[in-house]
């Protein structure tokens, strides 16, 4: 469960720099680089909270029955 809520964390934290980022007057190649960085951490992030989330609604139905 610890793991969802950091995937979690480090999803919101990386799309909200982005967007700081994005919303800059100047952008230049090392500012689209954080950008695409961030986006590309915040899909990983997603995913994986997504894995761990799957996974905790198995291990709990398996609990159930047990």
């Amino acid at each position: 469960m610890q793991r969802f809520g950091i995937f979690t964390t480090v999803m919101v934290a990386s799309v909200g720099g982005s967007a700081g980022l994005v919303l800059t007057k100047s952008i230049t190649l090392s500012t689209y680089t954080l950008i695409l960085g961030g986006a590309v951490t915040s899909l990983l992030a997603g995913l994986l909270a997504l894995r761990s989330y799957i996974k905790i609604n198995r291990l709990l139905k398996e609990l159930k029955n047990v």
